[in-house]
């Protein structure tokens, strides 16, 4: 939500959720330690086994169901989320406005710092 707000969302972006599954999956040993999970559950636990089933079909592993947005922590995520866009942009414009027009300093804008004090070059003039 953040890197679409600022208009810095490449679509390349969308490729990391996707590898990570994936890596998840092969090398990281999830595929491998379902397995194992099911198989000792199917051989000494039924009741576990069943839970796994049914939690397999209640659970997706990589996209959540819509039903995750009705979890109150899902919302307070998003609210936060969204909160720090909001100040991040309120600060940089103001911070960006103080120091001229640019992140870095002075340069650029019409800004300009007189006696310690910042002031617009367009109405300032010498000696007042």
């Amino acid at each position: 939500m953040l890197l679409l707000s600022t208009g810095a969302l490449q679509p390349l972006l969308l490729l990391g959720p996707a590898v990570n599954y994936v890596f998840l999956r092969t090398v990281g040993g999830d595929k491998e330690n379902e397995a194992s999970q099911e198989r000792r559950y199917a051989s000494s636990d039924r009741e576990k086994y069943q839970q796994l089933q049914e939690w397999r079909e209640r659970e997706n592993s990589f996209w959540p169901r819509l039903d995750t947005f009705a979890n109150p922590w899902t919302w307070a995520i998003i609210g936060l989320g969204v909160a720090g866009a909001v100040i991040e942009r309120g600060l940089g414009g103001y911070f960006s406005e103080a120091t001229g027009g640019s992140a870095g300093g002075s340069a650029g804008g019409h800004w300009i710092q007189v006696d310690g004090e910042f002031v617009n070059r367009r109405t300032w003039r010498i000696g007042s």
